[in-house]
């Protein structure tokens, strides 16, 4: 399920963060918490073993930020006063309902330091999806593979086994977000070769994500590129619903529907 959530800048000009990911995060979770333990027994409805929903639940994404018009200033983005959009998902419909419910009962919200005015909040009609999906990437993809070392090793679009980390990542993502076991399901990761052409092969991003409570910054590589996904047809559609790969809540991995490849 997909929620479509448009701003209001309460400002005829506001300045943002280049990268809003941690504010949106919280933004999310501070609001849905907040709205009552109602809404985290329907949330935690299959599992209620795995803890607070601000501190576990990770079954959704957001895509950015989209601010028309923008200009960018070295670290921050510079707006006017226009419509601004964005997009959260989740497989769980009762995630998607409460947050609903929590945003439509603000006067205002903060993101950074710039108040919005909440102007609309839809619930798009659901999709067919079906193998193979074609792809735009709505928020960069992040994938990573087993390591000896302590840090994160990030896979790039390069590597031969990527749809391999890619399967075992979404099958373990799954069956935490459902209880389903899919010990034998895969999907195979194919990047639109005329855009990867087009941009001369660079297609990997590095991203600085700050924390707002102490200000260090963690380094994120992933890949922002149309893709074609095949295999099989569940992952398929829990992908685009809770987002491809992982820190999906932390805003990557979102999805938009092309429909079938040409």
């Amino acid at each position: 399920m997909r929620l479509k959530i448009i701003f209001l800048p309460m400002q005829r000009k506001f300045v943002l963060p280049i990268n809003l990911n941690a504010f949106i995060r919280s933004l999310i979770r501070e609001h849905i918490t907040e709205f009552g333990s109602l809404c985290e027994e329907q949330v935690y409805g299959i599992d209620k073993s795995r803890g607070k929903f601000n501190e576990e639940f990770d079954c959704y994404t957001f895509s950015q930020l989209h601010i028309p018009h923008r200009q960018i200033k070295g670290d921050q983005i510079v707006g006017e006063q226009c419509e601004v959009s964005l997009f959260v998902s989740s497989p769980n419909e009762p995630f998607i309902y409460c947050l609903m419910q929590a945003l439509s009962e603000l006067d205002k919200v903060m993101i950074a330091d710039t108040p919005f005015s909440l102007s609309e909040l839809e619930i798009l009609p659901p999709l067919t999806i079906v193998s193979p999906a074609f792809f735009s990437c709505m928020s960069p993809i992040v994938v990573t593979h087993p390591s000896d070392f302590e840090y994160i090793q990030f896979a790039l679009p390069q590597d031969y086994d990527l749809s391999k980390y890619l399967s075992e990542i979404m099958r373990l993502r799954y069956e935490d977000c459902t209880g389903v076991a899919l010990p034998e399901a895969e999907i195979q990761l194919q990047f639109d070769a005329n855009y990867v052409l087009n941009r001369g092969g660079k297609i990997t991003k590095l991203i600085n994500i700050p924390n707002p409570e102490n200000g260090a910054n963690l380094r994120v590589k992933g890949f922002l590129a149309p893709i074609i996904l095949s295999g099989d047809e569940k992952l398929i559609r829990f992908a685009f619903d809770s987002g491809l790969g992982v820190m999906t809540s932390d805003g990557f991995g979102m999805l938009e529907s092309l429909g079938a490849p040409v």
